[in-house]
């Protein structure tokens, strides 16, 4: 069972026209650019054992995972919300199941039926994003990263 990583994580549909990609790690703030912040493909092969042994557990569809988080992001300060997608190349979710962590270490899973997060309250720190799969191949996927109010 999932702790509580803030106050909400729903699923919501949003399609748009992507800016450039970014690559590596990323510092945002609420007025991050280029907006919305679309990363290059992250993640890769499954070769770090069980999402379990460290200690998040996700569900029927989590399971293997990397040595490394696909991807971490630091807030550089507070935000009220944000909107972080996994998509795949047409820009649709990307069906994967994943675990996001908070600065303090409490996580929420997002399953692959909705590889989505809407958060809300969030704190300054660093973010890592865990991919996870029953089958243990590995996956990958750019994320989008977007305020709903703006």
């Amino acid at each position: 069972m999932s702790r509580p990583l803030l106050s909400a994580a729903v699923v919501i549909s949003l399609l748009g026209l992507a800016h450039e990609a970014l690559a590596g790690p990323v510092k945002l703030d609420p007025h991050f650019k280029p907006y919305p912040l679309v990363t290059a493909h992250v993640g890769g092969p499954f070769d770090g054992g069980y999402l379990s042994s460290l200690g998040y557990e996700c569900g029927a569809n989590a399971g293997y995972t990397s040595k490394q988080p696909a991807f971490t992001f630091e807030l550089t300060e507070a935000m009220p919300e944000l909107r972080i997608r996994l998509e795949d190349k047409q820009g649709e979710l990307a069906h994967i199941t994943s675990a996001l962590v908070g600065p303090d270490g409490a996580y929420v899973c997002g399953d692959m039926n909705s590889s989505q997060f809407l958060l809300a309250g969030l704190t300054k720190g660093t973010y890592p994003l865990w991919f996870t799969s029953s089958a243990g191949a590995g996956a990958s996927a750019p994320l989008r990263f977007e305020i709903p109010s703006r």
